[in-house]
């Protein structure tokens, strides 16, 4: 297993994660940043419109960037 960190990025700001989680691997680091984003999309109830300066920026355990994935992608469904 590896760690994998998410930050949650606004037009040049950064929200960073502190702790991470463990994935077995680079596909399930891709699932838990949807789910991340489905559950802050879910509690704020704003619009894909609304979220699409934000995005998940996910990084490995040494911080080196992975990918980012934007908030208002269609289809973030688990």
């Amino acid at each position: 297993m590896a760690r994998f960190y998410f930050d949650i990025c606004n037009q040049g700001e950064k929200l960073a994660d502190m702790v991470g989680l463990e994935c077995d691997t680079l596909g399930s680091a891709f699932q838990q940043a949807k789910l991340i984003i489905s559950h802050i999309r879910d509690a704020y109830g704003a619009t894909a419109s609304d979220w699409s300066a934000w995005a998940l920026e996910v990084q490995y355990s040494d911080h080196s960037e992975l990918f980012r994935l934007p908030f208002n992608l269609a289809g973030l469904g688990t």
